[in-house]
């Protein structure tokens, strides 16, 4: 970690306490460090226009805001690009990806599926690990994101994966999920420094 990076997580250290206290000016600093940043990956990771990103990055900020003022926020336990990030995929994926929903989805029982889907997002809590996780994931393809979300997230059985997946039989869903495994174990450790994970 760089000089530079530590004042920067030195400067937000006291960012939750600062915005509570009334201090707007950090919320604007908040603002203008992370809009450009934002701005490129959003319009990068979602092909979407500078303006929708723009107005997903505002929200983004809000609901930052409204988490820090409602008390959902004590302290920071990421890094905050990490935080508005994960925030920011979320509703990126909830408003631009809500037509093209991954059959992961049809895994999972109607309610919970549809109580995704309507999810309250930005109150949603976020670990940097978490974050780091769901962007590979999302790197993924969709035959083994999907795979590993029956497996390791909705515990369905080789048996059920297979016959809903459409795999041969619940061997070649075992030696798949291994091959998915080390995708994403590859992809983390390339992506991601160790201190990261």
């Amino acid at each position: 970690m760089t000089n530079e990076q530590e004042l920067l997580d030195l400067r937000y250290a006291n960012l939750v306490e600062d915005l509570q206290a009334g201090r707007q000016e950090e919320l604007r600093r908040v603002y203008d460090a992370y809009r450009t940043p934002f701005l490129r990956w959003a319009m990068s990771r979602f092909q979407i226009q500078k303006e929708d990103a723009l107005e997903v990055f505002q929200d983004v900020i809000l609901a930052f805001y409204e988490n820090v003022m409602n008390g959902k926020i004590d302290s920071l336990s990421s890094k905050l690009q990490t935080y508005l990030f994960g925030i920011g995929r979320f509703m990126l994926i909830k408003r631009f990806k809500a037509n093209e929903r991954s059959t992961s989805l049809e895994l999972l029982p109607a309610d919970t599926a549809n109580a995704l889907v309507e999810a309250d997002v930005p109150q949603m809590e976020i670990s940097e690990r978490s974050v780091m996780v769901q962007q590979a994931l999302q790197r993924l393809g969709t035959s083994c994101r999907d795979l590993l979300l029956a497996v390791y997230y909705h515990q369905y059985s080789g048996e059920v994966i297979a016959e809903r997946l459409g795999y041969k039989n619940p061997d070649v869903v075992k030696s798949q999920k291994a091959r998915c495994m080390k995708q994403l174990r590859d992809m983390m450790t390339r992506d991601f420094s160790r201190e990261d994970l």
